[in-house]
């Protein structure tokens, strides 16, 4: 997007155990022991208490890495590892040359070698817009089985850049209840184009 380009403002109000990683990184480490103790309370013991915050500010830095606009991380148990994240990210393109929603949702069904079985793809109506979803059990880079819902969503009036919310977890045991809040992630989405 280019100065010219309309401005673009997301809001999102997660469900309970989702807290929102600030958006300044020099933020991150004071916001995560300050997360975890105030879940943990003021019995809770410093070790554990450490490698809680450990495991929010791993996905905080993954989050910054990525550089994406919005991070949610999902901690619904105070002294345990994140159960899983969610990013909003803009995938900026080519101006006027972007997929339209039909050939993003054959693109996105395509199955790859590092999935487990094919994706799950179809069309849902969001707040945000209309959108393309995929959900897939594919394999990461470590090794590990990872489990991921994302939409994908075009914004009205910007040409060169697409929206995607993606929920990511490794607890595949939690997987139906994790992709219904990732559902409700991204239906809580809003977009404003000014």
């Amino acid at each position: 997007m280019t100065a010219e380009d309309p401005e673009l403002e997301l809001e999102l109000e997660p469900d309970p155990g989702w807290y929102a990683v600030p958006e300044d990184e020099a933020e991150a480490a004071g916001w995560a022991e300050g997360l975890v103790r105030e879940l943990a309370g003021p019995g809770a013991e410093d070790q554990a208490v450490l490698v809680t915050t450990e495991s929010v500010l791993a996905h905080a830095r993954a989050a910054y890495e990525a550089q994406v606009e919005l991070a949610f991380v999902f901690l619904p148990q105070p002294l345990a590892p994140v159960v899983a994240s969610c990013h909003v990210e803009l995938v900026f393109g080519t101006a006027g040359d972007l997929p339209d929603l039909d050939d993003l949702a054959r693109a996105l069904a395509v199955q790859r070698p590092e999935h487990l079985s094919a994706p799950e793809v179809g069309r849902r109506l969001l707040v945000a817009g209309p959108a393309v979803r995929q959900h897939e059990l594919r394999e990461d880079d470590d090794g590990s089985v990872v489990e991921r819902v994302s939409f994908v969503l075009e914004l009205p009036r910007v040409d060169d850049a697409l929206l995607r919310v993606t929920t990511t977890w490794r607890a595949l045991a939690l997987g139906d209840a994790l992709v219904e809040q990732a559902d409700r992630m991204a239906a809580a989405l809003v977009v404003r184009v000014e």
